[in-house]
């Protein structure tokens, strides 16, 4: 009877510290497209209400506000709605023709909100001064440089929230103002601090060779430097300009136009990978052949 009465009590308090939290909601009004099926709309649609919930919510707005960075915004939004989210309600839904309305509600914990966002910023807090990296000049824009999977609405989000330009999710979007300058064999962006190949693969390959072209330039030293990589879909779109430039691409006409989409890191599955297109300033997911235009990170700003 005794031990019965310690479980009960440890299920009680279980069941207590798991309603802990806030209740949030968010609406969105999604208009799909033909390319879109009305599953694959309604799935969007809610995604984009519980991010609308997230970002409306007291506790973000406040240590948003309170750290005075809202390019990390974006990083927020995506780890606490990877795993952070508990009790998720559709509380209404509606659809007229292409539109979707929706309202949704979830459950929040607060301090799991604010340890997020601290750890963060703790994450990118300036290196020590290495002569060999320096670190990155804060007036950059930040670029993500860790690989991450990214869904169809993540990749859409970033793309909006950093202002890429895009015909389909951002057309009003201006992109960066690259200040590039050409070396030879790399292309060094003094807005990013990116170096890029001025070229790279001459023909298109599989991700998996992409990733092999990329280590063997790195046992090879290209430009005389061994940490190349892949770049992330939000730093290949820093590339990507609002409208065509003498080269017919959506890109500065200081690379090569051989590489007219080019692979990312930053994968929607395990099989698949994201791929920016030049062409038309569009990006894709469902691409099994790609270029390389390898990048590495440091460059110091003017």
């Amino acid at each position: 009877m005794r031990l019965f009465s310690m479980m009960l009590i440890v299920s009680v308090l279980t069941a207590g510290l798991w309603a802990q939290g806030e209740i949030i909601t968010g609406e969105y009004r999604y208009i799909y497209g033909d390319n879109e099926t009305i599953v694959e709309a309604r799935e969007r649609a809610r995604n984009l209400a519980l991010i609308n919930a997230l970002q409306s919510y007291h506790v973000y707005i406040q240590s948003v506000t309170t750290v005075k960075n809202f390019q990390l915004s974006e990083d927020f939004i995506q780890e606490i709605y990877a795993g952070h989210l508990r009790e998720v309600q559709i509380l209404e839904q509606t659809e007229r023709g292409r539109e979707i309305y929706i309202k949704v509600q979830c459950r929040v914990d607060p301090g799991d909100i604010e340890r997020i966002i601290q750890r963060e910023i703790e994450r990118r807090r300036p290196p020590v001064l290495d002569p060999v990296h320096p670190p990155v000049d804060p007036r950059m824009p930040f670029l993500r440089s860790e690989c991450r999977t990214l869904s169809s609405v993540d990749a859409e989000l970033i793309i909006q929230n950093k202002g890429f330009y895009n015909p389909g999710w951002n057309p009003n979007g201006k992109g960066i103002q690259n200040d590039f300058e050409l070396r030879r064999l790399v292309v060094i962006d003094r807005a990013t601090g990116l170096m890029w190949q001025q070229s790279g693969t001459k023909d298109k390959v599989t991700y998996e060779d992409a990733k092999a072209y990329v280590a063997a330039l790195n046992r090879n030293q290209f430009a005389g430097y061994s940490d190349w990589r892949l770049p992330t879909l939000e730093e290949a779109y820093s590339l990507v300009e609002p409208q065509k430039s003498s080269n017919e691409l959506y890109v500065d006409p200081v690379f090569d136009a051989t590489q007219r989409w080019i692979w990312t890191c930053d994968q929607p599955s395990a099989s698949a990978a994201w791929l920016v297109n030049f062409l038309y300033g569009l990006c894709d997911d469902l691409g099994f052949y790609g270029y390389v235009r390898a990048v590495r990170s440091g460059q110091s700003a003017r």
